[in-house]
């Protein structure tokens, strides 16, 4: 009869642990301005992220799918007008390997050229890989996003889960736009979406592990231009 007491009050303890829920941050108590502050720090601090999301950039759609570690580089692919590419950024260079209807799509002559090879540039934010530099900026595409959501009047709404996190809300006072805030833990941006749809970013994986390695046998495409 002690052990099965025992046992079944040890049960409940179990119960209660594995119950117990994360601590609530206090973000959800800020201003709409204070939220989106606390937010961007700590994005800036974060080691690593994975971001996923859409922009618009000259008429087109931006489609990325990016492993970022902060002040280091990021691996993954993005897509212009549907045609993809992989992208490598370490060590100062940036690499981009386009798809097959990509180099055929933006090649002309040189397509033959680009297919199935890595291509190198530095990373100086100059050339021709400078609008993909800026497009897979995070830092850049996220001021971006937030300049226009703070231009906005930012209105709290309420809590919500979003990709399983606790959440506070912000929206823009027409509804176009809104802001995701995680209220346990670190208060990291979960989920972004910029007025008029210019940009829509996803993010996850906080801290996770993320590893770069430079492409081997890359071609330095300011070889191929001349």
């Amino acid at each position: 009869m002690r052990w099965r007491i025992a046992v079944a009050l040890g049960g409940l303890g179990l119960a209660a642990c594995g119950g117990s829920s994360p601590a609530d941050n206090g973000v959800a108590a800020k201003t709409p301005l204070q939220i989106v502050a606390a937010a961007a720090a700590a994005l800036r601090t974060v080691p690593s992220v994975h971001m996923t999301g859409t922009a618009r950039s000259g008429g087109q759609t931006v489609t990325f799918d990016l492993h970022i570690l902060t002040g280091k580089g990021e691996r993954g692919s993005m897509s212009l007008g549907g045609l993809g590419m992989q992208i490598v950024a370490d060590g100062g260079v940036f690499y981009v390997k386009p798809s097959p209807a990509f180099a055929r799509h933006y090649g002309g002559v040189a397509a033959a050229l680009l297919e199935g090879h890595w291509l190198s540039a530095h990373a100086a934010g100059t050339g021709p890989f400078a609008p993909l530099q800026r497009l897979s900026n995070m830092n850049a595409l996220v001021a971006q996003a937030l300049a226009r959501a703070n231009g906005a009047h930012l209105i709290k709404g309420g809590r919500t889960t979003v990709d399983g996190h606790a959440v506070i809300t912000l929206t823009n006072a027409a509804r176009t736009g809104h802001f995701y805030v995680a209220t346990t833990g670190k208060p990291y941006p979960i989920e972004l979406s910029a007025p008029g749809g210019e940009a829509t970013l996803h993010f996850s994986e906080f801290g996770a592990t993320v590893t770069l390695s430079a492409p081997h046998g890359a071609i330095d495409i300011s070889r191929l231009l001349g």
